[in-house]
């Protein structure tokens, strides 16, 4: 028994120890740009605390806040808000014919997707407002002549802006919905009136540091250059 039992022993103390399990790294922290809330006026992307406020007063018909938004956000996001530096508050206006059915199809998803659809829908500002800007003017005042239920989606017809709706994420039949949805349309008219109240502006893009107007317009370095004066 005794030669058994420290047969066994032997074999025990041979066996290799299992070593202990590495634990899994901590998953990197989402960063500040993926922060994205509602406000009454718009959008709030990264911390509502960083101690430069950024506002972007835009409409997605407009060329000027086309070259901006293409030229601003990667390094904006990047450099600037991702590192706490800066917060985005950006304020969607309705201007143009065609900023009615893209403001339903901004509108059409998650909240903290928001800023890719918007993105997206400035990449085919051309060809939207160029088949607008080429339907019969007969067909134009039609709209403008019938319910005004019917006026998002009929300009969406009208600019190909539904067939374009995949482009920006956003299926075609996603988007009928959502240009028939009441809820959108009243959360887009109240905001209109918000905007119009709070800010007091003669063209788009309007932009803002730490409430004082920029004057910068479509001109990313000078934009910049200011967030780094307002950094100091």
């Amino acid at each position: 028994m005794r030669i058994t039992t420290l047969f066994a022993a032997a074999l025990l103390a041979a066996a290799p120890v299992a070593a202990a399990a590495t634990p899994a790294p901590a998953p990197a922290p989402a960063p500040l740009s993926s922060q994205v809330i509602r406000t009454d006026d718009g959008y709030l992307m990264g911390n509502p605390k960083a101690p430069v406020k950024l506002v972007v007063l835009s409409a997605f018909g407009c060329p000027h806040c086309r070259i901006i938004d293409g030229a601003m956000m990667p390094p904006l996001k990047r450099d600037w808000i991702d590192t706490g530096k800066v917060s985005l508050r950006y304020v969607p206006y309705g201007m143009f014919p065609t900023d009615v059915p893209s403001l339903f199809l901004s509108e059409c998803g998650r909240v903290d997707g928001f800023f890719n659809r918007s993105g997206r829908i400035f990449k085919i500002q051309q060809v939207v407002t160029s088949a607008f800007a080429g339907a019969p003017s007969a067909s134009r005042s039609k709209i403008a002549e019938g319910p005004a239920a019917n006026v998002p989606g009929a300009l969406a017809s009208l600019s190909g802006l539904t067939n374009y709706a995949p482009r920006v994420g956003v299926t075609q039949a996603a988007f009928r919905q959502c240009l028939s949805n009441p809820g959108i349309r009243q959360a887009i008219s109240k905001r209109q009136k918000v905007i119009e109240a709070r800010y007091k502006f003669v063209g788009t893009p309007a932009i803002w540091i730490n409430g004082k107007p920029t004057g910068t317009g479509s001109s990313w370095p000078k934009l910049e250059a200011l967030l780094k004066a307002a950094s100091r």
